[in-house]
């Protein structure tokens, strides 16, 4: 590079001197050491430059490749996670309508026994009300009647349904855990990445604690 410059100078003072027809003049530039030594490492500098500058250019292709990538992981993933999320919706949805299912025959078959119930005391009382104005029965006689359609109305009578409570309907969500797990999923950088883990926990046959938690991989070793 420092010979090719020192022939560029000469050519251009070349073509500053008019030529003459006798004679042609030659004029020679001759660099010092520290003349040389200054260039040298201003075309050193230059170099290093151009090697910085070509690395910063693949560095930033790269950088927009990898993050092509790293946003279809993302999108695929969170696809995946609200889809399970979608699906765990489903299936409590499906067995809550199971149990309000359940639980609204085992109220059906309760008001229909009631309502038999009901109409047995009914017509007990009506019965007793025709008999307390029957003029053809003396006192002894009408008793005896009412008293035995009283027993016979009560003694057909299940006290136990009268006294049924059915099983509440008891779903737990954890929506500030909930929150903050699906906030730790993920992470951008050098930090430990996080997972979600779910747990259910009081399950009976109506109800269930459901929790949402973050473990990350530090806390795992």
């Amino acid at each position: 590079v420092h010979s090719q410059r020192l022939q560029r100078a000469v050519r251009t003072l070349q073509h500053q001197v008019k030529p003459s027809q006798t004679m042609h003049r030659i004029y020679r530039v001759v660099a010092s050491i520290k003349e040389s030594e200054a260039i040298q490492i201003i075309e050193n500098k230059l170099s290093a430059i151009d090697i910085a500058l070509r690395q910063c250019s693949e560095t930033t292709n790269d950088t927009l490749q990898q993050c092509v990538e790293y946003n279809e992981h993302i999108e695929q993933a969170f696809t995946s996670f609200v889809q399970k999320l979608n699906n765990r919706k489903s299936a409590l949805i499906n067995q809550l309508n199971l149990t309000q299912n359940e639980i609204l025959s085992q109220l059906k078959t309760q008001e229909n026994g009631l309502k038999k119930f009901q109409t047995i005391l009914t017509t007990a009382k009506s019965e007793s009300n025709d008999l307390m104005l029957d003029p053809n029965l003396d006192g002894n006689e009408r008793e005896n009647k009412i008293v035995q359609l009283s027993t016979n109305a009560i003694q057909s009578i299940d006290d136990t349904q009268l006294c049924f409570e059915p099983p509440k309907i008891t779903v737990v969500i954890d929506a500030k855990e909930f929150e903050r797990a699906i906030a730790d999923v993920g992470c951008i950088g050098d930090a430990a990445l996080n997972k979600v883990v779910v747990s259910a926990t009081s399950v009976t046959q109506h109800s269930a604690i459901i929790q949402f938690a973050c473990e990350s991989k530090e806390q795992e070793a």
